[in-house]
């Protein structure tokens, strides 16, 4: 055998050990404290501290959550009770049980999700802003219902968005805490969530909407085209009012207070 080829199968043989080294390293879970909490989020966007019974399917799972959400991951080596005691001096927390997750962005807590919160749905919440089922306050009902509202003598406030519209996910947590805060009665749509028939009957409401809500600056019917999220304000069957977007709490309440009593 030539010098040369040793020297490339040395070569050879360094490289797969150095990738088999680096592969075997990203599999793994890096260990931390409650001490270090800190100082690791600084470093990064969103950190998951995870305390409980590393199983392999456990293990599994929190990988899949590292490379789709691209979060770092440490497991936290203090005792149960440890982990639970830092939760409640950051949150009114009762009966956390199982496997915890902690949250965190680069700068501060974010939540907790145990074994009596939906996983996913919970990391969308502390990742993406996403309303998790469980804490959805506002009102939801159905098409038919709605058509007897908006032709009521009261005044309806209804939200249209769908759950492909990231602004509509924002818009949730929103008109969500104005329902919590008793500040106003909203009704919340999800086009796409809805089946084929109630859509049709939504379409054929001819709810308009108003040019200063439309992208086309001209008035025209949800069945000709409409801006996510959109909230309509109508009475007795005509539409007094909209908002076209999302806004924040303040700002939101506030052009909602304009329709309301203007």
């Amino acid at each position: 055998m030539g010098k040369n080829k040793q020297i490339y199968i040395v070569i050879g043989v360094i490289i797969v050990v150095i990738l088999m080294f680096v592969f075997i390293r990203s599999l793994s879970i890096k260990k931390a404290r409650i001490a270090d909490i800190d100082s690791i989020i600084n470093e990064n966007n969103y950190t998951l501290f995870f305390s409980g019974d590393l199983t392999k399917e456990e293990k599994k799972k929190l990988k899949s959550i590292r490379d789709e959400n691209d979060i770092k991951i440490y497991q936290l080596t203090d005792s149960n009770e440890e982990v639970i005691n830092y939760i409640k001096s950051k949150e009114n927390a009762e009966n956390v049980e199982g496997n915890i997750y902690l949250l965190f962005d680069s700068k501060s807590y974010l939540g907790y999700i145990d074994n009596t919160k939906d996983k996913d749905e919970y990391l969308k919440k502390y990742l993406y802003g996403y309303l998790p089922k469980a804490e959805r306050v506002y009102n939801v009902t159905s098409v038919n219902d709605y058509n007897q509202l908006f032709n009521s003598k009261n005044t309806t406030i209804a939200v249209f968005g769908d759950y492909t519209c990231s602004y509509c996910e924002r818009l949730q947590n929103v008109i969500n805490n104005v329902v919590k805060n008793k500040v106003y009665d909203i009704y919340y749509f999800d086009t796409k969530e809805m089946s084929e028939t109630e859509y049709n009957s939504l379409m054929d409401m001819k709810i308009t909407v108003p040019a200063k809500c439309n992208s086309m600056e001209k008035e025209q019917t949800m069945s000709e085209g409409y801006a996510k999220p959109m909230t309509i304000v109508s009475k007795k069957g005509k539409v007094i009012g909209c908002i076209k977007g999302y806004y924040d709490y303040a700002t939101y309440v506030e052009k909602l207070k304009e329709i309301m009593e203007g």
